[in-house]
């Protein structure tokens, strides 16, 4: 009888250790998991974060030129108040850029929860988006060259600031990348759609290269890298 309990609880045992070991791995597969998604978040985080931080040297460049120039206005004694209230806008938008980049960051600890940063789409002109993208632009980087802007007032549902960001780094790379004028085009065409023809908007960025000149191939791959919807 001693002999056939014996032979009876060894199985039981190896049954219960192979048991235990498939928990462990279970367990350290969800640990692994957790421990890739978030690195993962954190190399998110990350790239929004500098990517974020790289923008606000635009708009800070804008308040310290604003505050500089308004400075030597009132050094001058000044009395063009529509010198003096430009200067003063100047310092108002990049203030507002600024805020909006600084709740940027803070928006961005949502990645660590797996939540996306809220969207407040409405109505806006295509055109507003784009002056705001240009205005923001270093002086070092238009170096003198002047940003051809051909969008009207069609509306368009967006983000305001959120696109504004978007095309103030479209338009710094397209200065970026040329020696020559920098245009924003806009266009318009129709796609078939469910419900009849829909109406589509976008830019193109059109380069101009003085040292390369007007070869098509050339103007053409540097074109296509700004080209946005």
């Amino acid at each position: 009888m001693e002999a056939s309990d014996t032979a009876g609880r060894v199985p039981t045992r190896d049954a219960d250790l192979t048991f235990a070991r498939g928990l462990l791995e279970i367990e350290r597969n969800d640990e692994r998991r957790k421990r890739e998604q978030t690195e993962s978040m954190l190399r998110v985080l990350g790239q929004s974060v500098g990517g974020i931080v790289h923008d606000l040297g635009n708009p800070l460049t804008i308040v310290q030129g604003g505050a500089d120039s308004l400075r030597y206005a009132i050094n001058g004694n000044e009395t063009d108040t529509e010198l003096v209230k430009e200067f003063a806008d100047m310092i108002s938008s990049g203030a507002e850029m600024l805020n909006f980049l600084r709740l940027s960051l803070i928006e961005q600890t949502r990645v660590l929860d797996g939540t996306p940063t809220p969207v407040e789409a409405r109505p806006v002109a295509l055109r507003k988006i784009v002056e705001a993208g240009a205005r923001f632009q270093k002086p070092y980087a238009k170096a003198g060259r002047e940003i051809q802007i051909e969008c009207d007032d069609t509306p368009i549902v967006a983000d305001e600031m959120k696109m504004t960001t978007v095309f103030m780094n479209l338009i710094g790379n397209a200065l970026k990348y040329s020696d020559g004028e920098v245009c924003v085009r806009q266009r318009e065409y129709s796609l078939p759609g469910e419900s009849g023809e829909k109406k589509v908007v976008d830019c193109v960025f059109r380069l101009r290269n003085e040292k390369q000149g007007h070869h098509a191939r050339s103007g053409d791959a540097a074109v296509q890298g700004f080209r946005a919807a």
